[in-house]
């Protein structure tokens, strides 16, 4: 197989979640080899916590497929632990505008925006990260967080609501007891 030739991979982001070789889901051009490589690299970069090259390595990967949705996730997490918020913020739009229904990039997303005060702008990031994946009860966990933050009385019980929604999605007994333990006060 030629550099040339696109490769069917498999990526794995910093999350431990999987990305298929192509860069925009199914139908999309299989992903260049050496987008694989470039992503593969600010991978191993960032799982080392090397932030600067994690990042160079990450737009490398954006440079040759610029639909690689978990690259710009990546880029937005390097960026974050950079202390660059606004380029965070830009590599996790870059995601969803790639894709807006990627976890990843809503819930990322979603708690940059929280961490920094924009309470509406997160609150719509997790929800479309709820829309994207209904059954995973981080998005509704970081919406209950969110929430809860608010400090007012219906603020409260939305994030009760939404709590509740996350013990109900979580699945088995041990994901359940790992969700009572930040919000044992509902």
């Amino acid at each position: 197989m030629g550099s040339d030739t696109p490769a069917p991979l498999v990526l794995t982001d910093p999350a431990g979640a999987t990305a298929g070789g192509t860069p925009a889901g199914a139908g999309a051009d299989p992903l260049p080899p050496a987008a694989a490589r470039a992503f593969n690299a600010a991978n191993a970069a960032f799982r080392s916590g090397n932030w600067p090259d994690a990042c160079e390595a990450a737009e490398a990967a954006l440079d040759i497929a610029p639909d690689l949705v978990v690259a710009a996730v990546l880029l937005g997490r390097a960026r974050d632990r950079l202390g660059e918020t606004e380029a965070a913020l830009t590599a996790y739009q870059h995601a969803i505008a790639r894709d807006p229904a990627s976890f990843d990039a809503q819930l990322e997303c979603g708690n940059l925006l929280r961490h920094v005060g924009r309470a509406e702008a997160a609150r719509a990031a997790y929800r479309a990260a709820i829309r994207a994946r209904p059954a995973d009860s981080r998005g509704y966990l970081a919406l209950a967080r969110l929430e809860e933050e608010q400090g007012d009385g219906p603020a409260r019980e939305r994030a009760a609501l939404a709590f509740a929604e996350a013990l109900e999605r979580a699945g088995d007994a041990a994901a359940r007891a790992g969700l009572h333990r930040p919000f044992a006060r509902f």
